[in-house]
């Protein structure tokens, strides 16, 4: 559990400072320095905003090439260590992994866990991070013989699904794929043996649409429910539903929080708390009587230099301070954040001494993974992370956790999504704390004060209040569930938010004027993609372009990295990225990449010298490849223009975002103010794209993105003659 001191520095129990043993945090000597230390941290943080980042220095691992990355760092990275999970190889590793699964706090509960599946259809289980409930639960029931059908082990993030499949296909001694698998988007490492599958929370609502009753599984488990991620409380619904048609169906809720009663209750389930972390961790806050130099947490949310600088300084104290071992887990909002704590770190400290991990989802998933590789015994690694790492993630040899009280929320409103920094709740900095412990005493630093703590939220608001509802919609629409706020959710979501969603499917096609859904709109719903891009691949072979239109759609699948910025060779990939560029916007420009780098045989080497990430491109490839079985599979032509007629890409993506419309506001005083036809918001082309400065009257987007403006991205051009009537009196004023 986790334990409070009173301000002041802290060393683990039984880790004595010896000053002898000290580290040298780096090359800056303060004595010869006229300013602070704060000062000289404040200054690289404006350096670090000054500059886009992507690697920010030779130990900060590569987010575009994390595999070679990792396999040079060999001074600092234990590379025999098997973090990779791969089977044991004798007897004694066996043995070993055989004894750490009997430590981990779950095993004292394992009979009371089987007693209350076999007795009850839903079991919920409070298990507090670190517990072992992720990898052991779905062993206990085979190994148990009481389940000898699959179960499904659901997981919010893909990095988890596929980290915890890989600790437990090691744990039983099997290639992963085999016995246990995973499932993720655009991915499938299971077979027909797979009798154990972790799957995103997404992917399994996906296969619903076929299989409704879960009729694959002998057992569901939901992990992490306590995230309330969209995609959770529609399977908590469906589930709930299964169950009246299935007796035989056993089903596990688990979570890391105690409000896990509302799913007890839900269920009418009994429940099980697990305690969660092995080692005692304590907790200090920032002193009161600190507000007289700084701001309330709520303040400091709208100020990332306040609360970077805080976690910086931090993390330097405790390096300087604190003898290895002793890892550092760092959470900040977003993914700048995470970048511009990195690049600080790494110009203020030794490059042999320490090695920075960042991790944000928008990051390439090797590099997710790779925070999993050890450190070295002289050397350590410091993870700077947004909430990604909060829950399922276990990194061994976390020690030191600094918590910077902040997270990036998702908000759509008005026809905009956007990322608002705000307080986390209390439940999240249970969580974060729960981090450390894992391997030895820890301690979890809350840069706020214990008075901002009791101001925080119990929980964070459910996505379902808070994010864009029109994938969902349509898939329970085609479900055949008409209507969508009786539909039995946990938490029902805004009769506003159902409204908007379900008119913008009708203007999409995929509903009738009844609202019931449409023979396209079945079409759409078997895509693992958005409503958009569904109806846009699927209209590109009405008009002889699918071909290339697919190519577009793998590509805005995959994150925002196709094109690599190297700090040190920014004019050269800007140059290159020019190349490519087509006067008509980032759709086509996509495209020109992607020809490109198959005509030259997908060659790494051609990558790198036109600064395009190879991981990504072959990650577009291979859902090409998937999105091309389904059209196949469904009769769907796919048809190429050859080149010849390009507009009719532009005009197929106008049909898919008829609310991804902007015109230029020619009333505006400032150049390059555009208006969303859906909305009438306020939006910039964003610096990125092909299209800025060059202001075209009307623009389609792929999204937005919201930082100090609200930005269009993906942006190409769109020509009036394809809007509708109504679409033209919006822009009627030019």
């Amino acid at each position: 559990m986790l334990s409070f001191l009173s301000p002041g520095f802290y060393t683990p129990p039984n880790t004595p400072v010896d000053k002898d043993k000290r580290i040298d945090p780096g090359p800056l000597d303060l004595s010869r320095l006229n300013k602070s230390l704060s000062d000289i941290v404040n200054d690289k943080i404006k350096e670090a905003k000054a500059r886009p980042l992507s690697t920010a220095s030779s130990h900060v691992m590569d987010p575009f090439n994390p595999v070679e990355d990792v396999g040079h760092r060999t001074d600092v990275l234990d590379m025999n260590s098997n973090y990779l999970n791969t089977p044991p190889e004798n007897p004694k590793q066996r043995s070993d992994i055989q004894e750490a699964r009997k430590r981990l706090p779950i095993y004292q509960f394992r009979s009371q866990f089987l007693n209350a599946v076999r007795n009850h259809q839903v079991v919920v289980v409070v298990g507090e991070t670190g517990s072992g409930k992720s990898t052991q639960m779905p062993q206990y029931l085979l190994e148990s013989g009481f389940l000898r059908g699959k179960i499904a082990v659901t997981q919010p993030r893909r990095v988890a699904a596929v980290s915890v499949s890989k600790r437990v296909a090691k744990e039983m001694e099997c290639r992963l794929g085999d016995q246990v698998g995973y499932s993720i988007r655009f991915e499938d490492v299971s077979s027909p043996q797979t009798v154990i599958k972790y799957i995103t929370d997404g992917l399994l609502l996906m296969d619903c649409l076929k299989d409704p009753t879960f009729s694959s599984y002998e057992c569901v488990i939901l992990d992490e429910a306590h995230e309330r991620t969209l995609h959770t409380d529609v399977l908590l619904g469906l589930i709930k539903k299964a169950l009246k048609h299935r007796p035989e169906l056993k089903v596990i809720i688990t979570s890391a929080t105690l409000d896990i009663r509302k799913f007890a209750d839900y269920f009418q389930a009994p429940m099980i708390k697990i305690p969660g972390e092995m080692f005692p961790v304590a907790v200090e806050y920032l002193p009161v009587d600190h507000l007289t130099k700084n701001r309330p947490l709520w303040i400091k949310a709208a100020n990332p230099t306040l609360y970077l600088s805080e976690v910086i300084l931090k993390v330097m104290e405790i390096h300087q301070n604190c003898p290895l071992p002793g890892d550092i887990l760092v959470f900040v909002p977003g993914k700048e954040d995470v970048e511009q704590v990195c690049y600080v770190l790494s110009q203020i400290l030794k490059q042999e001494t320490v090695i920075l991990f960042p991790v944000y989802a928008a990051l390439p998933f090797e590099v997710q993974c790779s925070i999993f590789a050890p450190a070295k015994s002289h050397v350590r690694k410091i993870v700077v992370s947004t909430n990604i790492a909060e829950t399922s993630l276990t990194i061994d040899g976390i020690v030191f956790v600094v918590d910077s009280g902040l997270f990036k929320e998702s908000v759509f409103d008005n026809g905009i999504e956007s990322l608002k920094t705000t307080m986390i709740s209390k439940a999240q900095a249970e969580q974060r704390g729960g981090r450390a412990g894992r391997t030895a005493p820890g301690i979890c630093y809350r840069m706020y004060t214990k008075g901002d703590f009791e101001t925080l939220n119990l929980a964070a608001t459910p996505a379902i209040h808070r994010i864009d509802f029109i994938a969902t919609a349509l898939q329970l629409k085609a479900m055949g569930i008409h209507d969508i706020c009786g539909f039995g959710f946990m938490d029902s979501p805004k009769p506003g938010r159902v409204k908007h969603a379900l008119f913008r499917l009708r203007d999409l096609g995929a509903l009738d004027r009844g609202f019931f859904v449409t023979e396209l709109g079945f079409k759409m719903s078997v895509f693992p993609l958005s409503p958009n891009l569904s109806k846009v691949l699927l209209t590109a072979a009405d008009m002889g372009c699918s071909d290339e239109v697919m190519t577009i759609v793998s590509m805005l699948s995959v994150n925002h990295h196709i094109f690599v910025r190297p700090p040190r060779f920014q004019k050269e990939a800007d140059a290159c990225k020019t190349c490519f560029n087509d006067f008509k916007g980032d759709h086509i420009t996509l495209l020109n990449v992607f020809a490109a780098w198959i005509q030259n045989e997908q060659s790494e080497e051609w990558s790198k010298e036109n600064y395009v990430n190879q991981k990504e491109l072959e990650r577009a490839l291979d859902i090409r490849s998937q999105l091309t079985t389904i059209m196949n599979g469904r009769n769907i032509p796919i048809l190429s223009c050859g080149g010849r007629r390009l507009h009719h890409i532009r005009m197929v993506l106008s049909t898919g975002l008829p609310n991804n419309m902007a015109y230029r506001d020619h009333m505006s005083h400032s150049k390059g103010v555009y208006r969303t036809m859906s909305g009438n918001n306020v939006v910039f082309i964003h610096p990125s794209s092909a299209l800025f400065k060059r202001n075209p009257e009307l623009v389609i987007f792929h999204e937005t993105v919201t930082t100090s403006r609200t930005f269009m991205r993906i942006v190409s051009v769109c020509e009036r003659s394809w809007l509708s009537q109504s679409q033209r009196r919006v822009i009627i004023q030019f």
